[in-house]
This record gives structure tokens, C-alpha cells and sequence, in this order.
């Protein structure tokens, strides 16, 4: 039943990103050129986002991240999965009876948020400059916090640019903050589903 419960949210994921994703970049455009012009609300940005980009412009990205989803997925079920039966064996060495409460779901839900998104993070850092960066359908552009300007010709290409020039960890900066994010998201569904089930 976990199991398909994992198939699941897995397919949901991906479709629901699918939906959503050309507001999330109206979104993201709006936060970054303010809301004036093209991007003072969500449907004059969308409009102009389909002019000037078509319809393969509304979905950009949409690949990288649906090969996010299902290794996310996959891990932060059969992390939950592990993390709860570990604790409920070790809980039921001093109690047969014990069953897990809301707040040990709460828990291993946290931290398997905390293992999936690790386990992806490169993937949300490629996919942002690959959404966020294109200069062009073959060139990346990204400008660093030092003002200068990185020419990618793409996802691959920066990945391996970043990892040369600042090292492998390079593609997990700014994870503290979004494990910050993940730990409730992550551990209150898990919690809320399994109280509820």
C-alpha cells in the first residue's frame, strides 16, 4: 500500500508541477522585474510569457524537473517508510502495543523531507538556471553575486563549470535555508496523511 501511495505522489507531483508551472514562472518574473509592464498581474504575464517564448516557453524547465520529482519522491517514501519502522520496532521493545503518534510521524516525515531534498538539490540548482538563465534556446547566462556574468550552453555545461571552478558543493548553496522549508512541508504531510488514513 506505501508503495503505491509512493507511485502516487509521484505521478501527482509531476502533473501538478506541469499545471502549475507556467504561474510559477509569472511568478518568479514578477518578484524579479516588479510589478510593472508585462508582469503587473498573472494573466498579462502569461500572455506576453506566450508571445514572446510560445508555449515551450510557459513549460521551460519542465524536464528538469520531472526527473527531480520521481528521485524525490522515491527517496522521501522509502526514507518515511525506514525511519518509521525503525522507531516503531525500537518503540515496541518496551511496549508491544506502541503505535506511532502524530508527532514521531511529524519526525521521520521531517527527515525524509531532509534526505529527498539532498538527494535532488543539484537538480533545483540546475533547473533554476536553466529556467531563469536562458539567454537563448543553446546559452545560459547567470549572473554571480560578484556581478559577473557565466555563459552556460547548458544544464550540463554549468553543472560542470561550477563543479570546476568552486567545487562540488557549489551545487548545494542555499540548502540551509530550504531545508528550513522542507522540515515542516514535508514533515506535517506526512503526519496529517498517516493521522488521517
Amino acid at each position: 500500500v506505501q508503495s503505491v501511495g509512493g507511485q502516487a505522489a509521484k505521478y501527482t507531483g509531476i502533473w501538478q508541477w506541469t499545471f502549475l508551472l507556467p504561474f510559477a514562472h509569472a511568478h518568479a518574473l514578477k518578484l524579479q522585474y516588479g510589478a510593472s509592464g508585462y508582469f503587473q498581474d498573472y494573466g498579462t504575464g502569461l500572455k506576453h510569457m506566450a508571445q514572446t517564448e510560445g508555449l515551450k516557453g510557459l513549460f521551460k524547465g519542465n524536464g528538469t524537473n520531472c526527473v527531480r520529482i520521481v528521485p524525490n519522491s522515491a527517496v522521501k517514501f522509502f526514507m518515511y517508510e525506514n525511519f518509521s519502522r525503525q522507531y516503531l520496532t525500537y518503540l515496541q521493545r518496551s511496549n508491544p502495543d506502541a503505535q506511532l503518534s502524530p508527532l514521531d510521524r511529524l519526525g521521520a516525515g521531517a527527515l525524509s523531507g531532509i534526505f529527498a531534498m539532498s538527494a535532488t538539490y543539484p537538480l533545483d540548482m540546475a533547473e533554476l538556471i536553466g529556467i531563469y538563465g536562458c539567454k537563448s534556446e543553446q546559452e545560459l547566462s547567470v549572473v554571480t553575486r560578484e556581478g559577473a556574468t557565466m555563459q552556460y550552453n547548458g544544464i550540463v555545461h554549468a553543472a560542470r563549470s561550477i563543479i570546476s571552478k568552486e567545487g562540488p558543493l557549489a551545487l548545494y548553496k542555499g540548502w540551509v535555508p530550504s531545508v528550513i522549508g522542507v522540515v515542516p512541508y514535508v514533515g506535517l504531510n506526512f503526519a496529517v496523511y498517516e493521522s488521517l488514513k
